[in-house]
């Protein structure tokens, strides 16, 4: 799934690597800072919509008790 992040121009930590995170966000940071986060110009299908969708239908899942 990392490989598969990356190649799309994305990042990707394991979750439980809590200084590989931190150092991620700060580059991520720091990059925004100075406006450089440009578009891979890869289309990919992992957008904040269908991520905020899935998230929401998870949620409703575990409230439902499933």
């Amino acid at each position: 799934m990392g490989r598969m992040l990356r190649e799309l121009g994305h990042w990707a930590v394991t979750a439980d690597d809590v200084d590989s995170i931190a150092t991620a966000l700060e580059e991520l940071h720091a990059r925004w800072m100075k406006n450089d986060l440009a578009d891979s110009g890869i289309a990919s299908p992992y957008t904040a919509e269908t991520a905020t969708r899935q998230i929401i239908a998870l949620a409703h899942e575990v409230i439902k008790g499933r």
